[in-house]
């Protein structure tokens, strides 16, 4: 009877860590996919008066890769809405430049006085978020 029980112990602990390892891989594998998708939206980000600056990436469960974003230039209203429908089909850099636009939004509406946005910092994970850096202003 203990000896069923140990192995019944030892089976389930052996498929735990199979799932553990095919977990690992897949999240391997969504951010080589994620990585290559940011990489291909270079064109547009800059298109957005943004820079990557960097891209950190975190592998776990979930995995997480975080972008920094600098903010080098202003664009109008009507040029972010034409980049964002122009890439309504492409869904991270989409995800990418609506999140761009609703920090320089939030950040234009933040009392922050002698300070400005310097840089956006997204994080593609579950849950999402977005991080914003200021500077002394010019």
């Amino acid at each position: 009877m203990a000896e069923e029980i140990i192995n019944k112990i030892k089976e389930t602990a052996t498929t735990m860590m199979e799932i553990a390892e095919d977990l690992r891989d897949s999240g391997f594998d969504i951010v080589n996919t994620k990585l290559e998708e940011i990489n291909n939206s270079i064109s547009y980000i800059s298109k957005s008066g943004f820079t990557l600056k960097g891209i950190d990436t975190k592998l776990g469960i979930p995995p997480e890769i975080i972008g920094t974003f600098s903010l080098e230039r202003d664009i109008s209203d009507e040029e972010w809405e034409k980049l964002i429908a122009e890439t309504s089909e492409l869904q991270t850099v989409n995800l990418i430049l609506k999140s761009l636009n609703k920090a320089e939004q939030i950040a234009g509406k933040l009392k922050v006085g002698a300070f400005e946005l310097d840089s956006v910092t997204i994080l593609f994970s579950i849950p999402p978020g977005i991080g914003m850096k200021f500077k002394p202003k010019k």
